[in-house]
């Protein structure tokens, strides 16, 4: 039963830490993909703002920019264009700054605004990367797309469609933004945020189970230790009881073990019914709470059986205790009785405290059959 109620323990603490982690998490995450959400708009805007500009000059050079290509190079049209584009992106704040051209059923590189000798720069037809194909289709569909997130480098890019004076789709460019500081700070939220969150589950989790062992756990040992008819002990307590006491070497060696029978409890279930037969029960626990309490623990073990483990080794006292109950109880209710049996467990001779009960159990079957047969009880 112990192991039971700590598994439920364990079990009710692992729902409260989970709970309040995932509304923290679900707090924590909204609010990050939100502030996220904003800074990427951010830049969205700023991507628009330089775009216009881009495309400004475009509409009044259409022809240049379409002249471009492999075979020309880096003739007079590529030179003005470039020159204009390095103008925008640093205007604008870019880290790069590209435009493209359909070649076929692809793309290639029109213009790179970056310095010739940078690293990674991208001559006249330079074939497009694999990852750039699809944004591309959508910028010369004639959207404005941008990656799904700032890459793993800390930039973030925005493709947006290049027009010529007429509206018809020329080309297309790719803005890219640096975003490494915000990248960085992102990452650095997640990581941190998840580590909070870990230290919240673990402390939360160390107060729900402080909590809930120190106010559900009484709970439901009550709940688990109690007859739910009689509020007396039930079969469980009695059993733990007796472990108890078996393993407590300071538990007095001697006591009075006694077994309780209700009599008629069948006839009057079947008469008036099992809320008269509950009744009859509740009133004999009752009487049994308020004649043995003091001297001893009393416990419904079962229907109509009862137990007492008695406080003390004194059988007379413990017989005039017995019949005084027995007096009170059956001039209160004149058509019920019940049987008894008491004995003396002595951890000297008995081999365990259930064979003292199951002598008590056998004395009280005894006194059973005599007021079956009419014999008065030795209680009475």
């Amino acid at each position: 039963m112990k192991k039971l109620l700590q598994k439920l323990d364990i079990k009710i603490v692992i729902i409260c830490v989970a709970a309040v982690v995932l509304i923290s998490a679900s707090v924590f995450f909204a609010l990050y993909f939100t502030t996220y959400n904003t800074v990427t708009s951010e830049i969205k805007e700023r991507a628009g703002r330089a775009a216009g500009e881009f495309q400004t000059y475009l509409a009044e050079n259409a022809e240049a920019f379409e002249r471009i290509s492999p075979a020309s190079g880096t003739n007079g049209d590529y030179q003005s264009i470039r020159h204009e584009m390095y103008h925008i992106r640093g205007l604008a704040d870019l880290e790069q700054l590209f435009a493209f051209k359909k070649d076929g059923d692809g793309y290639i590189y029109a213009v790179d605004a970056s310095n010739p000798d940078a690293s990674g720069f991208k001559t006249v037809g330079a074939e497009v990367e694999a990852d750039y194909a699809e944004y591309l289709a959508s910028a010369f569909g004639g959207d404005t797309v941008s990656a799904d997130r700032i890459n793993k480098n800390g930039l973030y890019t925005v493709f947006v469609p290049l027009k010529n004076a007429d509206g018809d789709i020329i080309g297309a460019a790719a803005l890219v933004f640096g975003a490494q500081n915000i990248r960085t700070a992102y990452v650095n939220i997640m990581i941190y945020g998840v580590i909070s969150l870990a230290l919240i589950a673990a402390v939360l989790g160390f107060a729900a189970y402080l909590v809930i062992n120190k106010t559900a756990d009484p709970f439901f040992k009550r709940l688990a230790y109690t007859d739910y008819l009689t509020g007396l002990g039930n079969r469980t307590a009695f059993e733990e009881d007796i472990k108890a006491i078996n393993l407590d070497p300071s538990h007095p060696t001697e006591f009075i073990a006694a077994m309780f029978d209700l009599n008629n409890l069948k006839e009057i279930n079947d008469k008036q019914g099992h809320s008269a037969g509950d009744r009859y029960l509740r009133l004999f626990a009752e009487m049994m709470d308020k004649s043995f309490s003091v001297n001893g623990s009393v416990y419904r073990i079962g229907g109509d059986e009862f137990t007492i483990i008695f406080r003390h080794a004194d059988m007379k006292r413990a017989e005039a205790d017995v019949a005084a109950m027995y007096k009170k109880f059956t001039e209160e209710n004149p058509l019920f009785t019940f049987a008894v049996g008491l004995t003396l467990y002595s951890r000297s001779s008995d081999r365990s405290i259930q064979d003292a009960f199951g002598r008590a159990d056998a004395l009280m079957y005894e006194d059973k059959r005599r007021v079956k047969s009419g014999v008065k009880t030795d209680a009475g």
